[in-house]
């Protein structure tokens, strides 16, 4: 096994973003590295004493003492790989990442925006409402929470939420994007971010309840 970051087209997202893939990898590659540095200390050892006419000294070390003289120094050359690894892949991604963010902004463009009687866009709100719904059988009701844009619009929330999960993809993939990426991310970011508003069962009083997205 090699030191050297894996090639993007070998990878996919849940070998280099799972937690568990993730932690199998510096788990492995903290291990190469550790038998990496004891190699190298070796060969500047026995090329020392072949210098001075020494007969090289045996290295016998066991796991728990390499651990200790090169565990830190592996451990974070590890982690600098599986960052290449990821840094590498997002940028293979380029394109689609690209393609699909403008794509899930334009369509939420057009279903988080309405217009208002004065022809001016507005963005939406999430309506949180209480009801009273019946109990089957009529046996009296029971207190809930409706949520919903606009005037009771509950299939356009839904299409919305749907949209914005899309954008789920990519939440691993922030730290590494280019700088048009990421304004392209955080552009969708703030459509898929809508003000939810409580609306009370009594009245028409309501109250802010700040906002939801991603």
């Amino acid at each position: 096994m090699s030191v050297q970051p894996r090639s993007p087209d070998t990878l996919n997202h849940t070998v280099l973003f799972d937690d568990g893939c993730a932690k199998s990898r510096l788990e492995e590659l903290t291990k190469l590295f550790i038998k990496k540095f004891e190699l190298e200390e070796a060969e500047k050892i026995w090329d020392k004493a072949k210098r001075q006419f020494k007969t090289p000294p045996t290295f016998n070390y066991i796991e728990a003492e390499l651990e200790i003289m090169y565990g830190k120094r592996a451990r974070e050359e590890a982690e600098k790989v599986l960052e290449a690894e990821r840094q590498a892949y997002v940028s293979y991604l380029s394109d689609y990442i690209k393609t699909n963010l403008t794509r899930v902004s334009k369509q939420l463009r057009f279903m988080v925006y309405a217009i208002n009687e004065k022809g001016e866009p507005y963005k939406l709100k999430i309506i949180v409402e209480k009801m009273f719904k019946a109990l089957p059988k009529g046996d009296g009701y029971y207190e809930c929470e409706e949520e919903y844009v606009g005037e009771h619009d509950f299939d356009r929330l839904n299409q919305i939420n749907l949209t914005r999960g899309r954008l789920n993809e990519f939440k691993d993939y922030e730290p590494y994007l280019s700088e048009e990426l990421k304004k392209l991310w955080v552009e969708a970011q703030d459509l898929a971010t809508l003000e939810r508003v409580k609306k009370e069962a009594k009245g028409d009083a309501e109250k802010e309840q700040g906002s939801e997205g991603l």
